[in-house]
């Protein structure tokens, strides 16, 4: 429980801030791994998992490999779609892991809470 509140807390850092680059990508590493020794749904591990290697290929693919390129979208009017488009995918995938971590943190809150009240009013 922990371990997600954390790694719900560490990848919203990660998706809002301005300088992401991707051996920041490296910090989330353990606790993604540690979500494997919680309680998570195996599909649900496997989603996170999943998008989480596909940021970390396409924040590699637009920096450091083409980063000037990227510049060039931006400084000179480049024509890079394809580039463009690579980063908008990877940056909205960081916000996809951000808010399944957020919503399972949250769902574990309110189990925690129902948990409590019932022990509460039982007693």
């Amino acid at each position: 429980d922990v371990v997600l509140r954390v790694s719900a807390m560490l990848f919203s850092v990660l998706a809002w801030s301005t300088g992401l680059q991707p051996q920041y990508l490296l910090w989330p590493l353990a606790f993604v791994a540690l979500l494997g020794a919680a309680s998570a749904p195996r599909l649900w591990l496997a989603k996170v998992l999943g998008l989480y290697v596909f940021v970390f290929v396409t924040e590699q693919i637009v920096y450091p490999l083409n980063y000037d390129a990227f510049l060039g979208i931006f400084s000179a009017g480049a024509d890079a779609p394809l580039l463009l488009w690579t980063f908008i995918a990877g940056k909205t995938a960081l916000l996809a892991i951000t808010v399944m971590l957020m919503r399972e943190a949250l769902r574990g809150v309110r189990l925690t809470r129902a948990r409590s009240a019932r022990l509460s009013s039982a007693a």
